[in-house]
């Protein structure tokens, strides 16, 4: 349902039907966008909105709001009565969905703490995503990768987070170049780009699920398998789920350097 927003001189203006929404700096009919920033198997569908006119404050006041939210496998529902937004699963997610089945029982099942490698591959809106799994040791134990269409580098990252944040462990240490992501997740302020705000937060409200959850800033020179992982993901446009034999011959050196 659209909605609106105060205007550039801070007043407020009715819409076609002039009844006010629950939140008072919005009323109905106003023009607003909605898209979808993320389908990621196992967390439904999650999106963002946009209005047409809009500040920070009045961007903040409005995102209260969409935490008070139910979410189902295919639907999302705004208490606030933004919007009621219904989707359903492509047959890509369900690919995912059985690959995800395949290969994450195995994880689910070890009691120690698994570390993480994240990175992202963006250009042009498009983004390369990587997750590599390895235990204390060192020993790499499961690789994840994809691709999508995103707006933000940022975005990606956050989503790369995210795919880390899939399979089923309960203690969890997450290693990520991106020292601004990392930073915000840990402190769980604002993130700057207020288009990754949606993904952002439901990725912090995920981390709480665990017995624990560590984000922690490498360096990009100490994360060159993710990024190359990364990068052949967007360019090849492939999505998996694999152990390390199965990893793409571009990946099998450094594989063995890990």
């Amino acid at each position: 349902m659209p909605i609106g927003v105060p205007n550039k001189a801070g007043s407020t203006r009715r819409g076609g039907y002039g009844r006010p929404s629950r939140k008072p700096n919005f009323y109905e009919r106003q023009k607003i966008l909605v898209w979808k920033i993320a389908c990621l198997q196992g967390f439904g569908t999650d999106y963002t909105l946009r209005v047409s006119e809009f500040n920070s404050q009045t961007i903040l006041q409005f995102l209260e709001d969409l935490f008070c939210r139910t979410e189902t496998p295919n639907k999302i529902v705004f208490h606030c009565n933004v919007a009621y937004i219904r989707e359903h699963h492509s047959p890509e997610e369900e690919q995912i969905n059985r690959l995800r089945a395949r290969y994450l029982p195995n994880l689910s099942t070890q009691a120690e703490t698994i570390k993480v490698k994240t990175d992202t591959s963006f250009s042009r809106g498009m983004a390369g995503l990587a997750a590599i799994f390895r235990l204390h040791d060192g020993t790499v134990t499961q690789l994840v990768f994809d691709h999508s269409t995103t707006a933000s580098a940022l975005q990606a990252e956050c989503q790369a987070i995210r795919y880390a944040l899939l399979c089923g462990w309960k203690d969890i240490w997450v290693e990520s170049d991106s020292k601004l992501l990392v930073t915000t997740l840990a402190t769980g302020s604002d993130p700057p780009v207020w288009t990754a705000i949606g993904i952002f937060y439901n990725t912090f409200y995920r981390s709480g699920e665990f017995n624990s959850a560590h984000f922690s800033f490498i360096p990009r020179k100490f994360n060159v398998t993710a990024h190359l992982l990364a990068n052949w993901a967007r360019s090849t446009k492939r999505s998996s789920f694999c152990n390390p034999e199965e990893a793409p011959l571009i990946m099998a050196a450094s594989l063995v350097c890990y």
